[in-house]
């Protein structure tokens, strides 16, 4: 039996998020399953679903690498290295066939923004050997090394999607998009009235595309719904409706090459993301109609930076505009 791994912390997603993947699951795996949710707060997560404590991240790391414990030996020897682990912001949309009858290990490679333009995506990896057991031995015993190693030997910056992709280029079956694995940030103009038939996972990561349930995206998109939305219970979709969707670009703080492997990008960047025709209204968008009446040739030069909500950093650029 496949065992699905997930893992879920903080207030990004919700217990609803998981229970739809799960029952998207029951639908498209087609073959018999058992559901782990690794987890700091279970509420509200499906019966049928078993929860197990997460582990923190490595310390003193400024990006998110927990995602790479599961190929520690002590996780990956108690499912017989025979497990699918999966991002739980995404919608299923068809048969995952291809993924449970998986006779070898297989990951997305996906699109990316990064210097390659495309990357090892572990929103989806199928494991069913222990090839990869060495993964988190390795880079526990000296992660700077390899986060830097990523970076400057194969250009993948990044947390935990950097790092497999170091230890499996070129030595690992695929899934990409020519086998219906899709991105909602990638392939918009693609899926945006309706879905073609051969897709059967859209992924929701990436700034303003990242929560099916934003409800400018499930306007924008019907689909959503169709797959998504309509599977989630009463309680549910109790615990969606208390939820504010992150789904705002938030701009990363600014810290050194060997911290963060992006660079800061100037307010542009926001301004090119309220071009996107479904976010025509929203505080960013006002945010927007500030910049061009101000015109502030130097703020624009200049990162605006914060980690906090993306209502604070709206309220912060605000800010700095009205002093400028």
């Amino acid at each position: 039996m496949i065992t699905v791994i997930t893992l879920k912390w903080g207030t990004k997603y919700t217990s609803a998020h998981v229970n739809i993947l799960y029952r998207s699951l029951l639908k498209h795996l087609n073959a018999p399953f058992k559901m782990v949710c690794f987890t700091d707060d279970e509420q509200g997560v499906d019966d049928n679903i078993i929860k197990r404590p997460l582990w923190d991240n490595p310390p003193n790391l400024e990006l998110n690498y927990r995602k790479l414990k599961v190929f520690d030996p002590s996780i990956a020897d108690e499912f017989n290295h025979n497990f699918l682990l999966m991002d739980i912001d995404a919608v299923i949309t068809g048969d995952l066939s291809i993924l449970s009858d998986a006779t070898s290990n297989m990951i997305w490679k996906s699109q990316s923004e990064g210097k390659n333009k495309w990357v090892y995506n572990t929103s989806i990896v199928r494991i069913v050997d222990d090839s990869y057991s060495h993964i988190w031995k390795l880079f526990i015993g000296n992660p700077s090394y390899y986060i830097r190693e990523a970076k400057t030997v194969d250009g993948w910056g990044g947390s935990d999607q950097a790092i497999v992709s170091y230890f499996v280029k070129g030595n690992i079956d695929t899934v990409t998009e020519n086998d219906g694995f899709i991105s909602i940030r990638d392939h918009k103009a693609l899926i945006k009235n309706s879905l073609p038939n051969n897709i059967r996972y859209v992924g929701f990561y990436g700034g303003v595309y990242g929560d099916p349930y934003d409800p400018r995206l499930r306007e924008a998109y019907p689909w959503i719904d169709t797959h998504w939305t309509s599977l989630a219970t009463e309680d549910d979709l109790r615990m969606l409706s208390i939820y504010t969707p992150f789904s705002q670009p938030v701009i990363q703080k600014p810290v050194t090459s060997l911290q963060h492997p992006k660079i800061i990008k100037p307010i542009n960047t926001t301004r090119k993301v309220l071009r996107e025709p479904a976010f025509a209204s929203d505080p960013l968008t006002e945010l927007g109609e500030v910049i061009r009446c101000h015109n502030v040739k130097k703020l624009r030069m200049k990162p605006i930076v914060s980690t906090r909500h993306p209502d604070d950093v709206y309220n912060e650029i605000i800010v700095m505009l009205k002093e400028t």
